[in-house]
Order: structure tokens, then sequence, then C-alpha cells
């Protein structure tokens, strides 16, 4: 049997959005890198989401943005090194530290939004809105769906473990 292996890998959803997102990334960091400013794009969804939730365990901000928790803590130490943002254990769990957001962080945020949106707006340049509005619908159901794919899997995993070790 003989495979089109370039027919595949056109209709293969997640090598494109793979290979989007990867493009995107570097992107931003050449573009931020470019105005002088040090930054990934993680980096700048964590203070962002910060900015308007102070105060957020940290491994809630790792399953926010779906990441492993050592790639989240890399990226708050580089921030807290820069000051942008302060750690601190939780009263009620000393195991969990919460994140907070700096003055410098607040000011800092304000200052990113601005390149960010016009960063954004060369992204979609000649993109017409109704596209827009149909691609991030489409990449919302392609996520609902492979959320639910990765849901059965575990749950057969867990069905088939019990069913193997009573």
């Amino acid at each position: 049997m003989s495979i089109n292996i370039q027919r595949f890998e056109q209709r293969m959803i997640g090598h494109h959005i793979g290979l989007a997102g990867h493009t995107l990334r570097n992107t931003f960091i050449q573009y931020f890198k470019g105005k002088g400013i040090d930054l990934t794009p993680e980096q700048f969804l964590i203070v962002k989401m910060l900015y308007g939730n102070d105060g957020v365990v940290q491994n809630v901000i790792a399953n926010h943005f779906l990441r492993d928790d050592a790639s989240i803590t890399r990226a708050l130490d580089s921030l807290e090194k820069k000051n942008f943002i302060e750690r601190r254990k939780s009263k009620s769990d000393r195991r969990a530290n919460l994140v907070f957001i700096s003055d410098k962080g607040r000011a800092f945020v304000e200052s990113l939004i601005p390149i960010a949106e016009e960063l954004n707006q060369q992204y979609l340049k000649g993109v017409p809105e109704d596209e827009i509005e149909a691609l991030k619908k489409t990449i919302k159901k392609i996520v609902t769906n492979a959320k639910a794919i990765t849901h059965l899997e575990n749950d057969e995993k867990e069905i088939n473990h019990k069913n193997h070790h009573p």
C-alpha cells in the first residue's frame, strides 16, 4: 500500500495549526525584540492575565494555559526577576504559591497592549472580519473535539486499568 504523504500532511489540521502557532510565536518574539522588549508570548499572557486577576494560584496559571508546571515556573522566574510579578505563599495552603502583579508589571502591561494590538492587526491584514470570526469558531470546535478525544482516551485507560487490576 502506497501512502501519499503530501496529501496526508495537507489534510492534517494539527500540522497547519502547529505551523501557524510556531510562526506567530516567533513573529511575536522578534516583533517585541525589535521594540526593545525581551518577552515571550507566554510571559505576556501571564502578566495580562494577572492584570485582571491578581493573586492567582500558580498551578491555575499552568492549567489555564495548558502548560506544565516547570515551564510556568520558568516564565514566572523571569517575570519575577524583572519585578513584574511577586509570588507569595498561600495562607490557607502552604504548598500553593499565589502570583500577584506589581505596579511595575501593571505599567508594563499597559505599555504592551498597544504594541500587541498593532501586531495583531498586522497578523490579520487583508482577512475579512467574517473569516476571522469563522476561524475562531472553527478553532474552538477543533479544541473541543480534541479535548473530548483526550477525555475519552483517559476514560478508556481507566476502564482498561480497572479490568486488568481488580
